[in-house]
């Protein structure tokens, strides 16, 4: 937010930014929220550590890993040319 206010940049660039912005303040408040629900609460802490909730979770992040590949790779090949 601070970039958008000391450089004059394009509304494209000032839109970007404000999307980065807005999305890392929710990450990090739910991150914090996940943090502190773990330490507190008994029952979240069971039911995040959950063998069924484990498992969903490594066929998940299987899946986006192939995903974020061909991510990358599209950007690469954009990045090259």
């Amino acid at each position: 937010m601070i970039l958008m206010f000391v450089f004059d940049l394009n509304e494209v660039v000032e839109i970007a930014l404000t999307f980065v912005f807005a999305i890392s303040v929710s990450i990090s408040t739910v991150e914090i929220m996940h943090n502190r629900m773990m330490e507190t609460d008994r029952n979240y802490k069971i039911n995040v550590n959950d063998e069924r909730n484990e498992k969903i979770r490594d066929k998940v992040n299987a899946t986006m890993a192939s995903i974020l590949m061909i991510l990358m790779a599209i950007v690469a090949v954009v990045s090259i040319q």
